[in-house]
């Protein structure tokens, strides 16, 4: 099975932002970023809808989820597995 594929906040901006200029279709930005048109679609209705948070995949919203012990808990974890 593939392992899906992240993209950056800033791929997903530059990628949408072509799309609205309407200079190219959808499927052709979506061809150039090598991502499904679907998926573009869904970046540019998320981004019309919501620009100050689209884009970011949740990450600060988990960060700030954590309670104090747990990111020193995960730190520590991190910190024992990373190879000398």
């Amino acid at each position: 099975m593939k392992n899906r594929r992240r993209h950056s906040a800033e791929t997903k901006t530059k990628a949408v932002l072509e799309a609205l200029k309407e200079d190219q279709t959808l499927a052709e930005v979506a061809a150039k970023y090598e991502v499904h048109p679907k998926l573009l679609a869904q970046w540019k209705q998320e981004f019309l809808e919501k620009p100050s948070v689209a884009g970011d995949n949740g990450a600060v919203r988990k960060r700030r989820a954590l309670m104090p012990s747990q990111c020193s808990t995960a730190r520590k974890k991190r910190k024992t597995l990373r190879p000398i």
